[in-house]
């Protein structure tokens, strides 16, 4: 099980890599990883923020890229796809890397 330093150092890294072509301005985590309460079975969540509207098949293919190199299944969302009563929440409990 991957510690949460080191999902932290790897989304860093793949931000890096990946912000030319997904247009990626912010990538967080949030949820047990951010706590670092996570177990074997946990996936991890991640906000991302873009600079510009990407497609459908680029957010799954950025999905799949993300849960690849983290070796964990990957919850992927937006700002806009936060549900309204968690948002302010969740916007508080995230790591930006």
């Amino acid at each position: 099980m991957k510690s949460r330093a080191e999902i932290l150092s790897i989304l860093k890294n793949l931000k890096q890599d990946l912000s030319p072509r997904y247009h990626i301005r912010r990538l967080g985590i949030f949820g047990s990883v951010a706590r670092d309460a996570h177990t074997p079975t946990s996936d991890v969540d991640i906000l991302v923020e873009f600079d510009s509207p990407i497609g459908g098949f680029s957010f799954v293919h950025l999905k799949e890229l993300l849960s690849c190199a983290l070796e964990m299944e990957v919850d992927l969302v937006t700002p806009g796809g936060l549900h309204p009563l968690l948002a302010e929440t969740i916007q508080s409990d995230v790591v930006y890397v």
